[in-house]
Protein backbone atom coordinates (compact mmCIF):
# COMPACT_ATOMS: atom_id res chain seq x y z
CA UNK A 1 0.00 0.00 0.00
CA UNK A 2 1.34 3.62 -0.77
CA UNK A 3 1.86 6.09 1.75
CA UNK A 4 -0.59 8.82 1.83
CA UNK A 5 0.13 12.58 2.58
CA UNK A 6 -2.53 11.85 5.33
CA UNK A 7 -0.50 9.65 7.36
CA UNK A 8 1.49 10.10 10.33
CA UNK A 9 4.10 12.81 10.48
CA UNK A 10 7.28 11.65 9.36
CA UNK A 11 10.86 11.51 10.89
CA UNK A 12 13.93 13.53 8.60
CA UNK A 13 17.26 13.67 9.88
CA UNK A 14 18.84 14.78 6.51
CA UNK A 15 16.01 17.18 6.00
CA UNK A 16 18.19 19.55 3.47
CA UNK A 17 19.21 16.68 1.46
CA UNK A 18 17.37 16.64 -2.18
CA UNK A 19 15.49 13.49 -3.13
CA UNK A 20 14.27 13.21 0.53
CA UNK A 21 10.76 13.78 1.91
CA UNK A 22 11.46 17.75 3.71
CA UNK A 23 14.10 17.89 0.86
CA UNK A 24 11.56 17.89 -1.88
CA UNK A 25 9.68 20.31 -0.06
CA UNK A 26 12.50 22.72 0.09
CA UNK A 27 13.67 22.11 -3.35
CA UNK A 28 10.10 23.08 -4.57
CA UNK A 29 9.85 26.08 -2.31
CA UNK A 30 13.22 27.26 -3.22
CA UNK A 31 12.70 26.66 -6.94
CA UNK A 32 9.48 29.28 -6.38
CA UNK A 33 11.48 31.84 -4.37
CA UNK A 34 13.85 32.40 -6.98
CA UNK A 35 11.44 32.15 -9.41
CA UNK A 36 9.17 34.70 -7.87
CA UNK A 37 12.10 36.91 -7.36
CA UNK A 38 13.74 36.55 -11.19
CA UNK A 39 9.85 37.98 -12.36
CA UNK A 40 10.44 40.89 -10.45
CA UNK A 41 12.25 42.80 -12.98
CA UNK A 42 11.35 41.42 -16.09
CA UNK A 43 8.72 44.72 -16.16
CA UNK A 44 11.54 47.17 -15.60
CA UNK A 45 12.53 47.84 -19.55
CA UNK A 46 13.07 50.86 -21.42
CA UNK A 47 10.80 51.63 -24.17
CA UNK A 48 11.48 50.90 -27.57
CA UNK A 49 11.67 54.35 -28.85
CA UNK A 50 14.23 55.45 -26.36
CA UNK A 51 17.08 57.80 -27.84
CA UNK A 52 20.66 58.73 -26.38
CA UNK A 53 19.11 62.22 -26.23
CA UNK A 54 16.43 61.44 -23.61
CA UNK A 55 17.84 58.34 -22.05
CA UNK A 56 17.81 60.17 -18.77
CA UNK A 57 14.71 61.18 -18.66
CA UNK A 58 13.42 56.99 -19.42
CA UNK A 59 15.28 55.82 -16.43
CA UNK A 60 14.12 58.44 -14.30
CA UNK A 61 10.55 57.12 -15.83
CA UNK A 62 11.58 53.50 -14.44
CA UNK A 63 11.45 54.75 -10.70
CA UNK A 64 7.89 53.75 -9.61
CA UNK A 65 9.44 50.43 -11.38
CA UNK A 66 12.29 50.41 -9.64
CA UNK A 67 10.97 51.49 -5.90
CA UNK A 68 8.11 48.40 -6.87
CA UNK A 69 11.15 46.21 -7.97
CA UNK A 70 12.99 47.01 -4.61
CA UNK A 71 10.03 46.67 -2.31
CA UNK A 72 8.85 43.20 -3.37
CA UNK A 73 12.36 42.47 -3.26
CA UNK A 74 12.97 42.74 -0.06
CA UNK A 75 9.39 41.06 1.08
CA UNK A 76 9.58 37.98 -0.80
CA UNK A 77 13.46 38.23 0.63
CA UNK A 78 12.05 38.05 3.54
CA UNK A 79 9.32 35.84 3.24
CA UNK A 80 12.48 33.00 1.98
CA UNK A 81 14.45 33.86 5.01
CA UNK A 82 11.70 33.13 7.28
CA UNK A 83 10.39 29.86 5.22
CA UNK A 84 14.32 28.66 5.45
CA UNK A 85 14.42 29.54 9.31
CA UNK A 86 11.28 27.42 9.56
CA UNK A 87 12.14 24.19 8.08
CA UNK A 88 15.80 24.64 10.51
CA UNK A 89 13.69 23.31 13.18
CA UNK A 90 10.72 21.09 10.97
CA UNK A 91 11.83 17.78 11.28
CA UNK A 92 8.61 16.28 10.65
CA UNK A 93 5.61 16.55 7.81
CA UNK A 94 2.28 15.57 7.46
CA UNK A 95 -0.31 16.24 4.73
CA UNK A 96 -1.27 19.60 6.08
CA UNK A 97 1.88 20.89 6.31
CA UNK A 98 1.92 20.25 2.65
CA UNK A 99 -0.95 21.85 1.39
CA UNK A 100 -0.51 24.87 4.04
CA UNK A 101 3.67 25.26 2.53
CA UNK A 102 1.60 24.96 -1.34
CA UNK A 103 -0.41 27.94 0.10
CA UNK A 104 2.23 30.25 1.25
CA UNK A 105 4.04 29.56 -2.38
CA UNK A 106 0.81 30.23 -4.76
CA UNK A 107 0.37 33.64 -2.78
CA UNK A 108 4.56 34.21 -2.79
CA UNK A 109 4.26 33.04 -7.09
CA UNK A 110 1.25 35.86 -7.09
CA UNK A 111 3.03 38.36 -5.83
CA UNK A 112 5.15 40.04 -9.10
CA UNK A 113 1.13 40.61 -10.61
CA UNK A 114 0.90 43.27 -7.77
CA UNK A 115 4.28 44.12 -8.46
CA UNK A 116 3.91 45.18 -11.99
CA UNK A 117 0.24 46.92 -10.85
CA UNK A 118 2.11 49.25 -8.14
CA UNK A 119 4.96 50.06 -10.59
CA UNK A 120 2.58 51.09 -13.19
CA UNK A 121 -0.23 52.83 -11.17
CA UNK A 122 1.10 53.49 -7.72
CA UNK A 123 -0.34 56.56 -7.65
CA UNK A 124 -4.19 55.19 -7.68
CA UNK A 125 -5.60 54.11 -4.32
CA UNK A 126 -6.73 50.69 -5.74
CA UNK A 127 -3.54 49.76 -6.72
CA UNK A 128 -1.43 50.39 -3.33
CA UNK A 129 -5.18 48.34 -1.84
CA UNK A 130 -4.19 45.68 -4.13
CA UNK A 131 -0.24 45.02 -3.10
CA UNK A 132 -1.34 45.19 0.28
CA UNK A 133 -3.75 42.62 0.50
CA UNK A 134 -1.45 40.20 -1.56
CA UNK A 135 1.18 40.80 0.98
CA UNK A 136 -1.27 40.34 4.23
CA UNK A 137 -2.75 37.06 2.28
CA UNK A 138 1.23 35.56 1.65
CA UNK A 139 1.83 36.84 5.13
CA UNK A 140 -1.20 35.05 6.67
CA UNK A 141 -0.40 32.45 5.00
CA UNK A 142 2.93 31.69 5.96
CA UNK A 143 2.35 32.29 9.65
CA UNK A 144 -0.79 29.89 9.18
CA UNK A 145 2.44 27.32 7.95
CA UNK A 146 4.53 28.19 11.51
CA UNK A 147 1.63 28.07 13.89
CA UNK A 148 0.37 24.75 12.41
CA UNK A 149 3.73 23.33 12.27
CA UNK A 150 4.91 24.59 16.35
CA UNK A 151 1.12 23.79 17.05
CA UNK A 152 -1.36 21.47 16.40
CA UNK A 153 1.48 19.72 14.32
CA UNK A 154 3.80 19.40 16.50
CA UNK A 155 6.08 18.81 13.18
CA UNK A 156 9.32 20.77 15.51
CA UNK A 157 12.52 19.41 16.57
CA UNK A 158 12.59 18.21 20.55
CA UNK A 159 13.82 20.43 22.79
CA UNK A 160 13.87 23.73 21.31
CA UNK A 161 13.99 26.51 23.29
CA UNK A 162 9.40 27.54 23.86
CA UNK A 163 11.41 31.00 24.05
CA UNK A 164 12.59 30.53 20.51
CA UNK A 165 9.45 29.48 19.04
CA UNK A 166 6.87 32.12 20.94
CA UNK A 167 9.47 34.86 19.31
CA UNK A 168 9.14 33.16 15.76
CA UNK A 169 4.99 33.08 15.90
CA UNK A 170 4.86 36.65 17.47
CA UNK A 171 7.35 37.87 14.41
CA UNK A 172 5.29 35.34 11.45
CA UNK A 173 1.74 36.75 12.85
CA UNK A 174 2.61 40.52 12.68
CA UNK A 175 3.44 40.47 8.86
CA UNK A 176 -0.74 40.24 7.61
CA UNK A 177 -2.35 42.44 10.57
CA UNK A 178 0.27 45.34 9.67
CA UNK A 179 -0.63 45.16 6.03
CA UNK A 180 -4.14 45.49 6.48
CA UNK A 181 -3.81 47.95 8.66
CA UNK A 182 -2.65 50.05 5.83
CA UNK A 183 -5.07 49.66 3.29
CA UNK A 184 -7.27 52.77 5.23
CA UNK A 185 -4.02 54.63 4.21
CA UNK A 186 -3.67 53.22 0.94
CA UNK A 187 -6.94 54.23 0.24
CA UNK A 188 -6.61 57.98 1.59
CA UNK A 189 -2.70 58.11 0.54
CA UNK A 190 -0.81 55.45 -1.40
CA UNK A 191 2.61 57.10 -1.40
CA UNK A 192 2.01 57.05 2.37
CA UNK A 193 1.53 53.52 2.46
CA UNK A 194 4.39 52.79 0.43
CA UNK A 195 6.64 54.60 2.99
CA UNK A 196 4.86 52.90 5.70
CA UNK A 197 5.73 49.40 4.24
CA UNK A 198 9.27 50.78 3.52
CA UNK A 199 9.92 51.67 6.88
CA UNK A 200 7.17 51.45 9.33
CA UNK A 201 7.21 46.96 8.82
CA UNK A 202 10.76 46.65 9.50
CA UNK A 203 10.31 48.90 12.60
CA UNK A 204 7.52 47.08 14.09
CA UNK A 205 9.80 43.86 13.42
CA UNK A 206 12.75 45.78 15.35
CA UNK A 207 10.29 46.52 18.40
CA UNK A 208 9.50 43.16 18.61
CA UNK A 209 12.56 41.59 18.62
CA UNK A 210 13.99 44.01 21.13
CA UNK A 211 10.79 43.89 23.41
CA UNK A 212 11.42 40.08 23.49
CA UNK A 213 15.13 40.24 24.26
CA UNK A 214 14.04 42.68 27.08
CA UNK A 215 12.00 40.05 28.71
Amino acid sequence: MEPRAEDEPRAQAEDDEPGTALGRILALSDGVFAIALTLLVLEIALPRTVTGNDLGRALLDLGPKGFAYLLSFAIIGRFWAAHHMMFRYITRYDGRLIWLNLLTLFFVAFLPFPTVVLGQFGSRPVAAVFYASSVAAASGASAGLWWYASGPGRLLRSGLDPALVRLARIRSISGAPFFVLTIPVALASPYAAMALWTVGFPALRLIIRLRHRKR
